[in-house]
């Protein structure tokens, strides 16, 4: 892989989750670099390897080819050569002969290309079966490395969400707490809004069952609605609010 090509993936990497490592521990200002370059290690080696596999297999094709093109050349010498020795030996004519002989010659050089162009192949082969080998581990290797890094990323994002997501069900409650003020004033549109609401819960590293933030069809969820919708009728009625019209 080139320098420019290298530089060019190490940018979208930085591109695609540099943003996303604020929220990781351990990933801070120059570490960002460092974590992504660790990453990037096990890519450039894999692909360098299966680089060299898809150019190892571009020449045993070539060899394959030469195996088959001089396959077709040795019958139509060796045929010429069968024309010219039949012509000798029927005619006594010297110049078949000799023309035979060169023919023979020529049908050795033919086969020698072909034995060449067939160790050859199995030589590349050989070579390619390497690096098959090699590719088992660096595979591992590659999805570990990435793995590792997805993870982090993973993990840092649910510590953010951790963080974030309190006050959206804060925020959802009081949503919830005015819905049920303008139920109880007879006033106000609450469009916009189902009244469905799902925070879930989250724990980097957990694969058990976590309880949702925040359930909009749990009872909880209404105690809390309630006790803040309370609040601000009380706060409403005490200010001189009227809910009863009739």
């Amino acid at each position: 892989m080139t320098s420019e090509a290298k530089n060019g993936a190490l940018t979208t990497l930085q591109r695609l989750f540099k943003p996303f490592l604020g929220g990781v521990k351990g990933a801070k200002g120059s570490d960002d670099n460092a974590v992504i370059q660790s990453t990037y290690e096990s890519v450039t080696k894999i692909a360098a390897v299966m680089n060299e596999r898809a150019r190892l297999r571009g020449l045993e094709e070539d060899e394959t080819g030469k195996v088959k093109a001089l396959g077709a050349r040795l019958q139509e010498t060796d045929g010429e050569r069968i024309l010219a020795l039949t012509e000798y030996r029927v005619s006594a004519d010297t110049g078949a002969n000799e023309r035979a002989q060169a023919l023979l010659k020529e049908c050795g050089e033919i086969r020698q290309e072909i034995d060449d162009a067939q160790a050859v192949a199995r030589g590349i082969k050989s070579r390619i079966e390497g690096l098959d080998h090699d590719l088992v581990a660096l595979r591992m290797q590659y999805r570990r490395d990435l793995g590792i890094f997805l993870t982090a990323i993973y993990a840092g994002l649910i510590d953010r969400y951790n963080e974030a997501a309190p006050g959206v069900a804060e925020i959802m409650l009081q949503m919830a707490a005015v819905r049920r003020v303008m139920n109880k004033y007879s006033a106000g549109s609450g469009a916009g809004w189902n009244g469905q609401v799902l925070l879930p819960g989250m724990k980097a590293g957990d694969g058990g069952r976590i309880e949702p933030m925040l359930d909009g069809g749990a009872a909880e969820f209404d105690r809390e609605a309630n006790k803040r919708m309370d609040g601000i009728v009380a706060e409403m009625n005490a200010a001189g609010f009227i809910s009863r019209l009739d």
